[in-house]
């Protein structure tokens, strides 16, 4: 053997390289979220999109996530992967499409849809415990998403309203 890679290894590899199939670590109070422009700050609630290029665009709300990806944001999130952190074991991301879900007004997110994601369901059942609400799909939060948005956005632009 002469110690040279063969040229479809050495592709690969570099394929590999640049394309990130899971979430990066969120830099808590240093990032801010690529939707509203809050600084991320609590880890029980922040969202990760990995687009299919392997960018990834933090975000401190589910909701913020959600709204980006149904916006502007939209071309890089197509193919893209949808993370969430782990309510029960905060700064932990994980797949948004494969979480179980809950709003509950006994806890507030940042943005104000109260979502809480779970990993495991018997992690969503003992929180539920604590925090009556309500089950959701990751599918059934994005018009709950869309239409707390509007509603923010109508109240913004409402005569007298204190934000522009």
């Amino acid at each position: 053997m002469s110690g040279r890679v063969p040229i479809g290894v050495a592709l690969a590899l570099l394929v590999a390289s640049g394309c990130q199939s899971g979430p990066e670590p969120i830099r808590y109070g240093q990032q801010e979220c690529a939707f509203c422009r809050m600084r991320i700050a609590d880890p029980r609630f922040a969202s990760e999109l990995v687009t299919a290029h392997g960018k990834t665009v933090v975000f401190d709300a589910l909701e913020c996530l959600i709204e980006f990806a149904a916006g502007d944001g939209g071309a890089a999130a197509a193919g893209g992967t949808f993370w969430v952190s782990d309510f029960s074991r905060p700064g932990e991301l994980i797949d948004a499409r494969g979480a179980v879900f809950l709003r509950s007004d006994g806890v507030r997110s940042p943005m104000g849809l109260n979502a809480l994601a779970f990993a495991a369901p018997a992690a969503l059942e003992q929180a539920r415990a604590q925090y009556p609400g309500t089950l959701v799909t990751w599918d059934e939060l994005q018009p709950l998403a869309h239409a707390l948005h509007a509603r923010r956005a109508e109240q913004r632009s409402a005569p007298g309203a204190s934000r522009p």
